[in-house]
């Protein structure tokens, strides 16, 4: 635990299973494009090979998500 300007700052790794994500993405759990996020940036085909590497179980980049107020989360990363 950090603090910073009076704030604190919890980490926790998870490790979510696929199906356990999909999930928390369709109950509207996981917000994937919060306000202050870029826009969507992947052409198809860049998707395309992301969708084949989770396929494969190759190990994707970590993503970094903020628990909100309400107990959703926002992707900040990933």
């Amino acid at each position: 635990m950090e603090k910073i300007n009076n704030k604190k700052v919890f980490t926790e790794t998870k490790d979510y299973p696929l199906s356990i994500i999909k999930e928390m993405f369709d109950d509207g759990d996981i917000i994937p494009q919060p306000d202050y996020q870029r826009d969507y940036i992947m052409d198809e085909k860049k998707a395309s090979k992301f969708i084949e590497s989770v396929l494969l179980q190759i190990p994707i980049p970590t993503v970094y998500l903020c628990e909100e107020n309400d107990g959703t989360l926002s992707i900040i990363d990933g």
